[in-house]
């Protein structure tokens, strides 16, 4: 038994297993915590990506570690990638990200100062998020969906291709029962979808008469939605309680479910099988470098090849 087997034990039975793992490190580097290929990530490199993971709060936590060895592998896999496919990213394009964030406030001053971070650090964070954006383009666009693929999945698949119901009402959404209640009574009162929409909802078809047309329901649906499929054609129902706003609508029509003609589904399909491949070639592409991704006992995370989930099915 070797004395790290002995000390892994040890730590077992006091409930500690990280860095218990595979003894096989693939014999990295003293200073490495991981390598994909020949590339070497070192502890200097887990330590600035630690900071940049870290909980403030708890900057020391297991959840840091982890996160940090996760995004250091991810950005390798990233680099590599974009090199063999020669994608780069310019300066000026760095900068428009750069300027997005600090728009949207994400990369703002007191968000950098409230994490204790300096942009300057963020800054190959950045760079290898708008590289991946690139990275994930090419890896879907491979192969495009053809208008054979199409009509292949629609042959196939025909039978399943239902058009679920459809429901077109009349809806005024307000911000508090009190409005609900003054729209329902205003329609009570012979006033039109039109000028009650407009006066009394927040919803954005406020300014067409309260028109909201194919609303489609999802399988366990809750809410307001789920509301609106249980009423009856031509009733007005409300003031009726939603996520965060109080509602009065009426059901106009209720179209039933039919099966989907090739022309009807196909934008569905292509979406579909876009999705698919996307995730397939997603799916290859972390395969591949989870495999040459070997990481240091104390280090081992999923994108490891030698990491938990390779323990887990051993």
């Amino acid at each position: 038994m070797t004395t790290r087997t002995l000390l892994c034990l040890v730590a077992l039975g006091a409930g500690v297993v990280a860095g218990c793992g595979d003894d096989d490190d693939g014999g990295l580097p003293t200073d490495a915590v991981a390598t994909v290929g020949d590339a070497v990530i070192t502890k200097s490199d887990f330590e600035r990506a630690r900071k940049l993971s870290a909980d403030p709060s708890n900057p020391q936590g297991d959840d840091s570690k982890a996160r940090a060895m996760e995004s250091l592998i991810k950005a390798e896999w990233i680099r590599q990638e974009a090199e063999a496919r020669h994608l780069t990213l310019t300066d000026s394009e760095l900068q428009q990200a750069v300027d997005q964030g600090k728009k949207s406030g994400f990369l703002s001053q007191e968000n950098l100062e409230k994490a204790g971070l300096t942009l300057q650090e963020l800054m190959p964070t950045i760079r290898s998020g708008q590289l991946e954006l690139k990275l994930n383009k090419q890896l879907a666009g491979g192969e495009s969906v053809s208008a054979e693929d199409v009509a292949d999945y629609y042959r196939q698949n025909k039978a399943k291709l239902i058009v679920s119901e459809r429901r077109d009402l009349r809806l005024v959404l307000a911000t508090t029962r009190a409005r609900a209640a003054a729209a329902r009574a205003a329609l009570d009162d012979g006033q039109s979808w039109k000028v009650v929409a407009r006066r009394y909802s927040t919803h954005p078809s406020r300014d067409d008469g309260g028109k909201v047309e194919n609303v489609r329901i999802r399988k366990g649906q809750t809410g307001l939605v789920a509301t609106v499929f249980r009423a009856k054609e031509g009733v007005l129902v409300g003031p009726v309680k939603g996520d965060q706003s109080w509602a009065v609508f009426m059901v106009e029509k209720v179209k039933p479910p039919f099966h989907a003609t090739l022309e009807q589904a196909q934008d569905e399909i292509k979406a579909l099988l876009s999705s698919r491949r996307r995730r397939q070639a997603l799916a290859a592409f972390e395969k591949q470098y989870r495999a040459k991704t070997t990481c240091a006992p104390g280090y081992l995370v999923p994108r490891c090849k030698n990491g938990p989930e390779q323990a887990a099915s051993a």
